[in-house]
C-alpha cells in the first residue's frame, strides 16, 4: 500500500515542477506578416508588425528605375527574405547580389 502514496507525490511534485516552469509570455516578440499586393506595374510586397503597415515595397528594392516586380511569386520571394531579416533583426535591405541570386532580375 506504500506504492499509491509515492507515486501521487511523485505526480504532484511533477505537475508543480512544469506549472513553475512556464515559459515567459514571449515579450518582446513581434508578428511580422507578408502580403503581395498588385499595381498597376506590376507586383509589389508589404510587411507589417504587429499589424502595423512597415515596409511598403511597389518596386524592386536596390535597382533604379522604379520597376515593379514581374510576378506574385518574385515579390514574395524577395518580401521573404526581407521578412526574415526583420524576424533576426537585421538591416532589411537587399543587394543586386541578393536579387540575381534569387533570380528575381537577370
Amino acid at each position: 500500500m506504500i506504492i499509491k502514496p509515492i507515486v501521487l507525490v511523485l505526480l504532484l511534485a511533477t505537475v508543480a515542477f512544469f506549472s513553475c516552469k512556464r515559459q515567459p509570455s514571449h515579450e518582446g516578440e513581434v508578428y511580422v506578416e507578408l502580403k503581395a499586393t498588385q499595381n498597376a506595374a506590376g507586383w509589389g510586397y508589404e510587411i507589417y508588425v504587429d499589424k502595423k503597415l512597415y515596409i511598403k515595397q511597389d518596386y524592386i528594392p536596390a535597382v533604379g528605375g522604379g520597376r515593379a516586380f514581374a510576378t506574385k511569386e518574385d515579390a514574395l520571394k524577395i518580401g521573404t527574405v526581407v521578412k526574415n531579416k526583420l524576424e533576426h533583426g537585421q538591416v532589411p535591405a537587399m543587394t543586386v547580389a541578393e536579387l540575381k541570386q534569387l533570380k528575381v532580375i537577370p
